[in-house]
């Protein structure tokens, strides 16, 4: 187990390689225990520093790997509604699981409407797959009783619904707020410290809504590579994993 200490020498050193300088960490947030941060990680949970990070189509770093295309910079980012272009410099509580590889059809409810006329529940079946199930899962107590076989097949409703006990679990207060990643800090962590999270084609959810009402969806065999879709919106190779700011 790292202890708190190891946490801030481990994100300096991280962060001074993404950056090619020093990057002033603070210290982890007082509130944290090392008996809790030992808890978070025997489940696989990850203290993390987001350093101020501006995703700036221009920038250069040479440890900037697996970046945005020009789609985002001129497509999508302008129709942002509050736009989170830059990690604002904060500690973060990561699920730092891989997401699992492509097992299953791509099947999307876009798709399914017409059958659904027919009274063909397409969505309970996908849902109950468990083919795609991310390792040490601790979320079947929440996912089970919806009927979910996995993280997949869920819409943003139906990830709100589960963070109640994702609070209860890593023993949280109220005053945490549980939430997906926004873009900026899961491509900066995808490409400091978790290279797996490219190299998958299923997808997962993010926290950046559009001026539409949609939200950002990253994945596809590429950190970089974003799209979005209606918080209603599931589909079976789409997943999401929970931040928690601290």
């Amino acid at each position: 187990m790292e202890t708190l200490s190891d946490i801030l020498d481990r994100e300096r050193r991280l962060s001074a390689r993404f950056f090619g300088a020093v990057i002033d960490v603070p210290p982890v947030p007082g509130w944290i225990s090392e008996t809790l941060s030992a808890h978070w990680q025997r489940h696989r949970f990850d203290i993390r520093y987001l350093p101020p990070f501006a995703m700036d189509e221009g920038l250069a770093l040479p440890a900037w790997k697996d970046r945005p295309g020009p789609a985002f910079f001129r497509v999508i980012r302008p129709r942002l509604s509050s736009p989170r272009a830059a990690a604002q410099g904060h500690w973060m509580l990561v699920d730092a699981r891989d997401r699992p590889a492509r097992r299953v059809p791509w099947i999307r409810s876009t798709e399914t409407q017409w059958l659904e006329r027919f009274g063909l529940r397409v969505k309970d079946v996908v849902k109950r797959w468990t083919r795609q199930a991310f390792d040490d899962e601790y979320l079947d107590p929440a996912l089970r009783p919806a009927g979910f076989g996995s993280r997949f097949g869920l819409s943003v409703r139906d990830v709100d619904r589960c963070k109640p006990f994702i609070r209860s679990f890593l023993k949280l207060d109220s005053a945490r707020t549980v939430r997906l990643p926004f873009f900026s800090e899961y491509n900066y962590l995808a490409n400091a410290a978790y290279p797996p999270w490219s190299a998958q084609t299923t997808w997962e959810w993010l926290e950046d809504r559009t001026d539409g009402g949609d939200r950002l969806v990253v994945g596809g065999g590429s950190a970089g590579c974003v799209g979005w879709e209606a918080p209603e919106f599931w589909s079976s190779i789409l997943a999401f994993r929970p931040f928690v700011e601290l």
